[in-house]
């Protein structure tokens, strides 16, 4: 009989873990790590709002296929401006995705969190073209 109790509690311990996760992302999302916050976008003196983006974090696990998978299902109906994607082990590098072009910058960030090396990636077509820095705005 305490082996069922003790049964029983392991049971509504592990569900209990399960569902207070807050990061439970469904499996077609490997290597997104992190919930979308949403942030103000600012002008470069910083006393007014542009708009908003979406900050996520990935890990070393996003594949094609995950990231495809995230614009398809959360990015492309997106209201928000663009979402900005930053890997989690080295927050220098990351890729920023605008939700109504379906392309994604690829880079090396600076301090200001302005993109400095770029490659362009077309998300659905996975196309690779090297193009030069584009007008930098400041994100924090």
């Amino acid at each position: 009989m305490s082996c069922f109790i003790v049964l029983f509690i392991l049971l509504i311990i592990v569900f209990g873990i399960l569902l207070n996760s807050k990061d439970n992302l469904p499996s077609k999302y490997k290597g997104i790590v992190s919930n979308i916050e949403e942030k103000p976008l600012y002008n470069d003196s910083h006393d007014r709002v542009l708009g908003t983006y979406g900050f996520v974090k990935f890990n070393s696990d996003l594949d094609n296929e995950t990231l495809f998978n995230f614009y398809i299902d959360v990015i492309k109906s997106s209201k928000l401006d663009f979402f900005l994607l930053l890997n989690k082990d080295n927050l220098e590098y990351g890729m920023i995705i605008v939700p109504s072009t379906g392309l994604v910058t690829y880079g090396k960030f600076n301090k200001k969190l302005q993109l400095e090396d770029k490659i362009l990636t077309d998300v659905l077509k996975s196309t690779v073209t090297k193009v030069n820095p584009v007008t930098k705005i400041v994100l924090i």
